[in-house]
């Protein structure tokens, strides 16, 4: 009956610069900002969304020889600002029926601003023959503040908080067997602050309790090439450790408190494969296969009264692989065609619920040419969904019913659906 409906517009736009300030130093360095404006009418109300983020990243490389072997070192910022703000009004669908939503008052506004701070430095250093060590460090910092804009004069109006600063150290080996084929293990740590929505409470206030999740991640895996390059492969076993788990809350039809609820643990095996079918001067086929297997766990999971630690993480696929084939001609065109398969996805903490395995067929074909001397031209043209699936794009973990409706777990994916587009690059050098 509201014939609810999401839509958005964004912008991105973004300038680079590199520059070689002898033969061993480099700077490379952009700026780049997004801005997205959305409207989401939903049974219970229409949100009215903006996002503004302005950024600068900069990083100067060293590459030289330590101890007559290879080293390079690079050492760098990012400074991220970030501006959302939300306004919900009344749904007066049921007033008027058969016109679908229509907006009423405006019952909250409010606008979040925050801003992160990013130091690296990361070292690559050839320890023996063959025998390469990858090594970083990064620290963050992030600051964010919430402002009432519909009753700016009240007593918690505006407040602010912090996350304080997350260290994120890397170690990694890499070790080349033969020609072309690669073993590699790597640890490293990274985190992740609250989202928005996820950092305030019911009442509109800023969530001082939550914490950034802390995750440490694993891996072991291979790279080669093999059949004189014709068939390449990669294989990896990772193994990742989350605390301070963020989960959600639920709390009313549009409202929900996050939490750190305790701990996760993700295993599993990705794997890709791609083999040049035929390759000649004017025509390129590669068929490839990817995928995952996921065994995603609650390790420590308390919310309440329930105790759902063993249970299958919630939201995560026990499985996804795609099957596809790139064509690309020496003339600029090229084909692109993807079947992706996704498992079954557990749809609330005690797994009682799960969604059903579901596939897509996606297609694409691009053509890129040269307008002037520096100016490059691509057109291109696809189809989402051909088969015309029914599937769940994405899910509502833990939906909640109010009153008489059901809970409502589904986002339903987009049916069939074509696009196009136009894009130019033009070449300074």
């Amino acid at each position: 009956a509201a014939q609810g409906y999401e839509s958005y517009d964004k912008w991105l736009m973004g300038i680079g610069y590199n520059h070689h300030l002898s033969g061993k130093w480099s700077l490379n360095a952009s700026v780049f900002s997004n801005l997205k404006t959305g409207e989401e009418a939903r049974p219970f109300d229409i949100i009215e969304e903006e996002n503004t983020s302005i950024g600068v990243r900069a990083t100067i490389n060293y590459k030289d020889d330590l101890f007559s072997l290879p080293f390079e070192a690079s050492f760098g910022t990012e400074v991220l600002l970030d501006k959302y703000a939300f306004s919900l009004f009344e749904n007066l669908y049921l007033s008027q029926p058969g016109q679908g939503s229509i907006a009423g008052d405006e019952f909250s506004k409010m606008e979040q601003n925050r801003d992160y701070s990013n130091y690296f430095v990361q070292i690559e250093l050839e320890l023996l023959k063959n025998l390469y060590l990858e090594s970083g460090l990064a620290w963050n910092t992030t600051n964010y503040s919430l402002k009432d804009l519909l009753q700016p004069n009240t007593i918690n109006s505006e407040s602010s908080d912090t996350f304080g600063t997350v260290w994120s150290p890397r170690l990694a080996l890499s070790y080349k067997v033969t020609e072309g084929k690669n073993i590699y293990a790597s640890v490293s740590k990274g985190f992740s602050t609250p989202s928005v929505a996820e950092s305030l409470t019911p009442e509109g206030t800023i969530n001082t309790n939550l914490k950034p999740e802390i995750g440490w991640n694993y891996e072991v895996g291979f790279k080669g090439n093999w059949l004189d390059t014709k068939l390449y492969t990669e294989l990896t076993f990772f193994s990742t450790q989350i605390s301070n788990l963020l989960v959600a809350r639920r709390t009313a039809e549009d409202q929900y408190v996050g939490i750190n609820a305790g701990e996760s643990s993700h295993k599993g095996i990705e794997f890709f494969i791609n083999y040049k079918l035929l390759e000649t001067s004017q025509w390129q086929v590669i068929p490839y296969l990817s995928g995952a297997i996921n065994n995603f766990k609650f390790k420590d999971f308390v919310d309440g009264d329930n105790d759902y630690s063993g249970n299958s993480l919630t939201g995560a696929p026990d499985l996804q692989w795609s099957l596809g084939l790139d064509l690309s001609t020496a003339a600029g065109f090229n084909l692109n065609t993807s079947y992706r398969t996704v498992g079954e996805i557990p749809m609330n903490d005690a797994n009682s619920k799960f969604t059903d395995t579901y596939s897509l067929l996606d297609i694409k074909a691009t053509y890129r040419f040269k307008i002037l001397k520096s100016i490059y031209t691509e057109l291109y043209f696809g189809v989402n969904n051909t088969l015309d699936t029914h599937y769940a794009a994405s899910i509502l973990p833990n939906a909640v019913g109010f009153g008489s409706a059901s809970p409502r777990y589904y986002y339903p994916g987009n049916p069939r659906n074509f696009y196009g587009g136009v894009s130019l690059s033009y070449l300074f050098l």
